[in-house]
């Protein structure tokens, strides 16, 4: 019986270091594709910083230089660039519904800019269904909670 329990004991600490390992692997990867695209981490902080600052935060206390952002990288739109899902680690922007979630779209020039886009989700999947020109977004996991680009912002379950 001990042998069953020790088993099972390993075999939950390697399934959760494995969790681990996949989420930070998943991590670099995101980060290697924007070296290799040339855009580097400063300048895309710096973009998002503002653009919290500005649009999603406004006349609150503006997020510091030095906060936590989870940048992850996806095609949102139909062009072979990459583009950028950005979340800000905070307590201003995270709640008990995930952290806000905003989006980048790459130009030819290797800038990025917002679009409209901010919300607050655990997890947000990009589809390949694409509903004007953009990658439709499942919130949260759940198919029922499907955005589609509407041709100025993401809304729910609309064409």
């Amino acid at each position: 019986m001990k042998r069953i329990i020790i088993v099972g004991i390993l075999i939950a600490i390697i399934y959760m270091a494995g969790n681990l390992v996949k989420t930070e692997i998943k991590r670099y990867i995101s980060n290697a594709s924007l070296i290799m695209s040339g855009i580097h981490n400063d300048e895309l902080r710096k973009i998002i910083i503002v653009h919290y600052n500005d649009t999603i935060l406004k006349d609150k206390t503006p997020i510091p230089e030095n906060t936590e952002i989870s940048i992850e990288t996806t095609y949102i739109n139909t062009d072979s660039l990459l583009d950028v899902i950005a979340q800000i680690n905070n307590a201003q922007t995270c709640g008990s519904g995930g952290c806000i979630r905003t989006l980048y779209i790459q130009n030819q020039e290797n800038n990025f800019y917002p679009i409209s886009f901010s919300y607050a989700a655990k997890e947000i999947k990009f589809e390949n269904s694409i509903t004007n020109g953009m990658h439709d977004i499942t919130i949260n996991g759940n198919e029922k909670n499907q955005m589609h680009w509407n041709g100025n912002e993401y809304t729910f379950n609309e064409f």
